[in-house]
């Protein structure tokens, strides 16, 4: 079984320091946490935002569930946690500071 951590590409120190901690306690309990690269997109296709959303329906698709440790109000982690809710998998999110945007 596989669990997605997904988070915000400017992620706090502590944001860091808790999904390296989480993803190495599902790792010792037998469950997969897929640090990969994934695309549809050929080899050497220059990075688009549009390109995002699909990669992140595979991520979502794979995945029993996803954790959600900072998102931006407009973010690739927020959409995959929208495409894992609506696959019918288990959506959770780590609680952040409340002055912090990404919280």
């Amino acid at each position: 079984m596989a669990v997605a951590i997904v988070g915000a590409r400017n992620a706090s120190a502590a944001a860091c320091r808790f999904a390296r901690g989480l993803a190495f306690d599902l790792g010792n309990r037998d469950l997969v946490v897929r640090g990969l690269v994934l695309a549809e997109m050929p080899p050497g296709t220059e990075p688009r935002a549009r390109h995002f959303p699909y990669r992140n329906r595979i991520i979502a698709g794979i995945s029993a569930g996803t954790v959600v440790v900072e998102a931006a109000p407009r973010s690739g982690s927020l959409i995959t946690a929208r495409l894992a809710a609506e696959a019918g998998r288990e959506v959770m999110a780590v609680p952040g500071s409340p002055l912090d945007p990404r919280a």
